[in-house]
């Protein structure tokens, strides 16, 4: 997406949960069922966050956007879970809620955790109009996602100067913060063609390539 400010907000906003139709999905907004349940591609997705918070105030602030991570992606301990030891890795960041009550709730419910839930909640309330493959990815959203979710919020957490072989080859915050400090704030990197760009371009289509009236 060349507007990085409207993908941010996509990530960070209210989402729309509604479908016209069995080959409707925009009620999954700008995620797939393989990103909610394999975790695919969600380094452009913490990326584009880390710099929406990132440079937020102007100069970097690169706890401030560490934060918003964890926010995010926080997601509620088990009413059985010990407490953690200074040691342990943390998956619930409710006492973020004030900080950032757009990202994460009172209970501990990440902005992720909660998209993945109203978006099982939602196929399984309107079955009728949801094609059979999207009907069996609900069960593994509502079954499975938790305890793999949390696992993955321990692994970004992991430092980035981890001796062990547990950290050598997976995504961590430490990596998405790296990459937001390059990349600097976000940009609307839309543009426009004239007309005459247009029909220069329509020309040197090969044949039987349609010409996009997408292009503006």
């Amino acid at each position: 997406m060349l507007n990085e400010i409207e993908e941010f907000k996509a990530y960070t906003g209210k989402p729309v949960y509604k479908c016209s139709g069995k080959r409707d999905l925009s009620f999954l907004g700008r995620f797939s069922f393989e990103m909610m349940k394999e975790f695919t591609g969600l380094n452009r997705v913490l990326t584009i966050i880390a710099r929406g918070y990132m440079f937020r105030n102007g100069a970097p602030d690169v706890d401030y956007a560490r934060r918003a991570l964890c926010a995010w992606c926080s997601i509620p301990d088990k009413k059985t879970a010990a407490p953690k030891e200074e040691w342990q890795f943390r998956t619930d960041f409710s006492d973020l809620h004030e900080e950032f009550p757009e990202l994460v709730d009172k209970t501990g419910k990440g902005w992720f955790y909660r998209h993945v839930h109203k978006v099982e909640r939602f196929i399984t309330k309107n079955s009728e109009n949801m094609s059979k493959t999207t009907l069996s990815n609900a069960e593994p959203l509502k079954t499975g996602f938790d305890a793999a979710w949390r696992d993955k919020v321990k692994q970004y957490q992991v430092s980035l100067y981890s001796p062990e072989t547990k950290g050598a080859w997976v995504l961590r915050f430490d990596d998405v913060l790296a990459d937001a400090l390059e990349l600097g704030p976000l940009a609307d990197k839309t543009f426009s063609f004239s007309d005459d760009e247009k029909e220069r371009i329509k020309g040197l289509l090969p044949d039987g390539l349609p010409y996009s009236r997408g292009i503006t």
